[in-house]
């Protein structure tokens, strides 16, 4: 009775270690759908980058694409879900932090034109309320 334990044993492993097997080799031949980008900004972001280092540089970090859950914390212990996701999903542009803490200074947001769509003002405005709310300044360059 052990052996055939032993051996069903042994016939379950090898199973698995083929089905595995099959499903590498199937991931490894599809098409894969991601690349690298060139570069973590777009050329206007990297027009008004280099404007920072040369104002801000010397003073403080300038942080690219940070996330507002990064920045603003929620406070509310009721409905905090409901909070949290109004912040997850959205980034500023840039982020002044101080060299020494690590502090957000300033909030650096580049008004493209993606900022005329209507949902892009709607984001925009609540983004403004909340950094006046804790605040924290915004400064805003027009593309």
């Amino acid at each position: 009775m052990n052996k055939s334990i032993v051996g069903l044993a042994i016939t379950l492993a090898l199973f698995l270690i083929a089905s595995f097997l099959i499903k590498l080799l199937k991931l490894r031949f599809t098409k894969f759908s991601y690349k690298k980008r060139a570069s973590v900004m777009t050329e206007a972001e990297k027009k008004i980058f280099r404007k920072l280092q040369q104002q801000y540089g010397d003073q403080y970090y300038i942080f690219p694409q940070i996330n507002l859950n990064k920045l603003i914390a929620v406070t509310s212990k009721t409905n905090y879900y409901h909070h949290f996701n109004k912040i997850n999903q959205k980034s500023v542009d840039f982020v002044l932090a101080n060299k020494e803490t690590l502090e957000t200074i300033k909030i650096i947001e580049l008004d493209d034109y993606t900022h005329r769509w209507k949902s892009r003002k709607k984001r925009d405005e609540f983004v403004n309320y909340l950094m006046e709310a804790v605040k924290l300044p915004i400064q805003h360059f027009k593309e």
